[in-house]
């Protein structure tokens, strides 16, 4: 067997099995249930890797649900029972993959606790990993063998997108939509809340979903949406222009309200209008390490970003890895401006070779062609042990 596809029941397992029926390679698709393998399997775990991964899932479910209070005996009851499920989850997969012996698995993600068992069942029978995520562009899919966001194999060395230039591309910054996200069932009162037409300059902020990975792994500084309203006051207080303002729109996905800031700063401002033409209207993005810093530079906006990301590339984006740095960055933000080259290269890199043409939602079967073209190239490489040559990462 060449590849297998493992999914939770739900929209990724159905495109996986599309994925499956219209790849030349031999796969198949299975579920992320637990199940169960030799004992020796539990004798042979990396107890490092599972309690890194018990305790990520713990961090994340604690975020999620902070707003409501739970007793430490749930949480030491809901430690155990992660432990179990991903020894489960491994032993499962150990045997599965051991019988079969595919050449690649791939996962959604990545970091998530059955993914953190089968990367680490895959790790013991010397199986490659292919990750699978939302696209970095509209109306794309993430295919990568070194992980998602931060972790991709995506180069971090401006002077590889200098080379990789084409002028063709420029196409990208001229009639570019960007999807639009349902918001989730606890924000539908927001969406009639549309902030007026704001004639004064501002900076546009999206929050994140506090649960999220990018937040728990890749944000150094900023640990959740709360750390980072506290920033933003700090600055807007400190920063050189007393008259610009920070407008935020939260993240249409996160079950938390931020209604207690609402009205807290005369200066920091909350809408719920189309993201597209928040960032087109705004003085310069801020973001954590969002795939709203992508879109941003798709419409060729200037870019300061928190933590870390596949775009933070000198000459791409403006890099603040604390609050003094962010505060000196607004204040020169006026004389900055990115590197032209780097930019058309970066977008044009993505476009042309790391993307999956059509979003996985999207996604119908044999009659996106590109989209299992490029598929096919993703899985040759990983069984044939070719990959892109990524670039050390630069602070």
């Amino acid at each position: 067997m060449d590849i297998v596809f493992a999914s939770s029941k739900g929209s990724q397992y159905r495109y996986f099995e599309r994925l499956s029926q219209s790849s030349k390679y031999d796969s198949k698709v299975v579920t992320l249930r637990p199940g169960y393998g030799p004992l020796s399997y539990l004798f042979e775990v990396n107890y490092e890797a599972l309690k890194a991964g018990v305790s990520f899932h713990i961090e994340r479910k604690r975020n999620k649900y902070k707003s409501i209070w739970l007793p430490n005996t749930f949480w030491w009851l809901y430690r155990l029972r992660a432990y179990i499920k991903f020894l489960l989850i491994y032993s499962r997969f150990r045997r599965y993959l051991e019988k079969h012996k595919p050449s690649v698995i791939a996962v959604w993600n990545g970091h998530r606790l059955p993914e953190q068992a089968i990367k680490l069942a895959a790790a013991s029978c010397s199986v490659n990993v292919l990750y699978f995520e939302n696209g970095l562009l509209p109306n794309t899919t993430t295919c990568d063998y070194s992980g998602v966001n931060d972790a991709s194999s995506l180069p971090r060395l401006p002077e590889f997108y200098k080379n990789y230039f084409f002028e063709s591309d420029m196409s990208l910054d001229a009639g570019v939509t960007l999807e639009v996200r349902k918001p989730h069932k606890n924000k539908r009162y927001l969406e009639q809340k549309i902030l007026p037409f704001l004639e004064e300059e501002y900076y546009f902020i999206p929050f994140q979903v506090g649960f999220d990975s990018q937040v728990l792994i890749n944000s150094k500084w900023i640990r959740s949406m709360d750390e980072l309203y506290s920033v933003l006051v700090q600055t807007i207080d400190s920063i050189e222009d007393k008259a610009v303002k920070f407008v935020i729109k939260e993240h249409p996905s996160d079950i938390c309200s931020f209604s207690k800031y609402y009205y807290k700063h005369p200066r920091i401002l909350f809408s719920t209008d189309n993201t597209e033409q928040l960032i087109r209207g705004a003085k310069a993005v801020i973001t954590i390490n969002s795939t709203v810093g992508i879109e941003s530079l798709v419409l060729n906006k200037k870019l300061i970003v928190l933590g870390e990301a596949c775009y933070k590339i000198p000459g791409l984006v403006c890099i603040a890895d604390d609050r003094a740095a962010l505060i000196s960055v607004i204040n020169k933000v006026d004389g900055w401006c990115f590197d032209e080259a780097v930019r058309k290269g970066y977008l044009s890199y993505l476009t042309r070779e790391y993307c999956l043409p059509i979003a996985w939602q999207k996604f119908s079967g044999l009659h996106d062609e590109e989209h299992i073209l490029r598929l096919n190239q993703k899985i040759h490489s990983v069984i044939c042990g070719i990959g892109h040559n990524r670039s050390a990462k630069v602070a």
